[in-house]
């Protein structure tokens, strides 16, 4: 959907993970428990350098999970259980109206620091990309947050000033 000559020229840009999405976060719990590893470890192997790399386009969704059963000592079973629990994510209650409401009046776009395999997994289950004007993916730009450049470059991609 592209936005109308009479929208307000403003955009909105929404996060995925803990503003339209709820974050789990006693999962990195559940999975050391589950596998007998320290949660620091898990944290670690998951938001790390590993999670860096491959948010930034650097790497791919096969060598992260890889890395992430390597560090682990996970079967491949497990890594697939644990990749689709871990990219389960469930909107948060009133986000999807709210972008929908907003969509009306102003260009809304998602502004995430996220995985490809974790877009692809949302966009099968929720058609994701049809709730936003536009998506703009730290792998997509080569840089993640907190790094004031991925929101330049995304404003400038929009055209609008940040």
């Amino acid at each position: 959907m592209k936005y109308k000559k009479t929208m307000n020229k403003s955009v909105i840009f929404i996060d995925f993970g803990g503003v339209y999405f709820f974050i789990d976060r006693p999962l990195v719990k559940k999975f050391s428990k589950m596998f007998g590893v320290p949660r620091k470890k898990i944290d670690d192997v998951l938001m790390g350098k590993n999670w860096t790399e491959y948010a930034e386009g650097r790497s791919t969704d096969k060598k992260y999970w890889r890395n992430v059963s390597d560090v682990l000592g996970i079967t491949e079973r497990q890594t697939r259980d644990m990749r689709k629990e871990w990219y389960s994510l469930v909107p948060q209650d009133g986000m999807v109206n709210l972008v929908r409401k907003l969509k009306k009046k102003y260009r809304v776009a998602v502004l995430s620091s996220i995985t490809a395999g974790w877009v692809e997994f949302l966009e099968k289950k929720y058609k994701i990309s049809g709730e936003f004007h536009e998506q703009h993916y730290s792998f997509d730009h080569g840089i993640d947050k907190p790094n004031a450049e991925f929101f330049l470059r995304a404003a400038k991609r929009m055209n609008v000033n940040p």
